[in-house]
């Protein structure tokens, strides 16, 4: 039934001799959850993000804000790029295709597809076709696209750096930007600097009238995670060994509360509400280990637990849960548990850290982590 309700809307991507079951797994394969790989790993997904939205009408958590940079990812050059040249990859194909198909029409009898066939057709082509929309758009900052790539603006992706002195010429590099769409906005709501971005985007580095908390500047020690640095298996043997109970043994699992452990959008098991807090720093100590590749020193391990008081105090959803893919901002800080070594964390688990600045602040039993300078905040420019 999926596959013939969503074959229109899946369009040219299916060949016409494919039945509707095929044309439901490629929506479920390609258009449903595409960060998992397995039916069982979406399957799992989708169930715990039934409960979450159960929990939410209930008034059970706090809803997530899509303003809230804690919830965000930055969009890096390298990942635009690689959109368009996708696409354009895409439209080449497609057009290679349509030659096909008409020259398929003229010869209905003496046609045969051949990889022959398909060089004829594709050398036909224009050779410049995916190097000149990377040229056109680095040239004049905007993009020219079928399908919008998922993004939300077509235009002011590039600029020019101005070299009137240092700090300005090396704040173009350090800049971060919430999206032209949103200049455009009355709300305010998109702008505000949200106490989740501390130590992350400078509060006084945003530029005055229309940009202003939009075009913002990260903190001199703040960077972007650029590459795939965990081995996901070395990570699924670390969570069993730490006692994390997978799908399949639900039907042993014992009577007593639970957390959810969730792994870059992967729903991988559960983790006993009592033994939560020994895993999360078995696993901080396994990250900052300069002797233990286990876990990438880059990597996110955030431990939301439940309301002391469900009726007046909401959480998010509570839960375990790791992140390890590019595109997050890290920041360095200093582990007092572990002798002072210095522990890179990012934005979402930073909300549930007690992080102090002057040590005569840290409280015993809470704190676990220090800022490595009182300026940590500020950008070079702000600094």
């Amino acid at each position: 039934m999926l596959g013939s309700k969503f074959r229109v809307a899946l369009g040219e991507r299916l060949a016409p001799w494919e039945d509707d079951e095929t044309a439901c797994q490629f929506l479920l394969t390609h258009c449903l959850a595409v960060h998992l790989k397995t039916d069982e790993q979406k399957f799992y997904c989708l169930a715990m993000m039934a409960q979450k939205l159960v929990a939410l009408v209930k008034n059970e958590i706090q809803p997530e804000s899509l303003d809230n940079p804690q919830f965000q990812e930055a969009s890096v050059s390298g990942h635009i790029l690689a959109l368009i040249s996708r696409e354009r990859m895409e439209n080449i194909l497609l057009i290679v295709r349509k030659k096909l198909e008409i020259v398929a029409k003229k010869r209905p009898d003496t046609f045969n597809f051949t990889s022959k066939e398909f060089i004829k057709a594709f050398s036909s082509h224009k050779n410049n076709e995916l190097s000149r929309g990377l040229e056109y758009f680095l040239a004049t900052g905007n993009l020219i696209t079928r399908t919008g790539v998922g993004l939300m603006q077509l235009t002011g992706f590039a600029v020019i750096a101005e070299r009137i002195n240092q700090l300005r010429f090396v704040s173009h590099f350090r800049a971060i930007h919430r999206g032209a769409f949103f200049m455009e906005m009355r709300t305010t709501d998109v702008r505000k600097l949200r106490p989740e971005a501390w130590g992350f985007i400078c509060p006084v580095h945003t530029p005055d009238g229309a940009p202003c908390g939009l075009l913002n500047h990260v903190t001199a020690s703040t960077n972007i995670v650029t590459h795939f640095t965990q081995s996901p298996r070395k990570l699924q043997e670390t969570l069993s060994s730490l006692g994390i109970i997978p799908h399949s043994s639900l039907a042993i699992l014992p009577n007593e509360p639970l957390y959810p452990v969730v792994v870059d959008g992967n729903f991988v098991g559960y983790l006993l509400c009592r033994k939560a807090a020994f895993v999360e720093r078995q696993l901080r100590a396994i990250k900052v280990s300069e002797f233990d590749d286990r876990i990438s020193k880059f990597a996110e391990i955030a431990l939301i637990r439940n309301s002391p008081d469900p009726e007046n105090i909401q959480t998010q959803y509570p839960g375990l849960y790791i992140y390890t893919l590019p595109g997050r901002l890290y920041r360095p800080v200093k582990n007092l548990l572990l002798n002072g070594q210095t522990e890179y964390i990012g934005m979402f688990e930073q909300v549930y850290l007690s992080i102090v600045i002057d040590p005569d602040e840290a409280e015993p039993g809470v704190t676990m982590h220090q800022e490595l300078h009182p300026s940590a905040l500020f950008s070079f420019a702000g600094i």
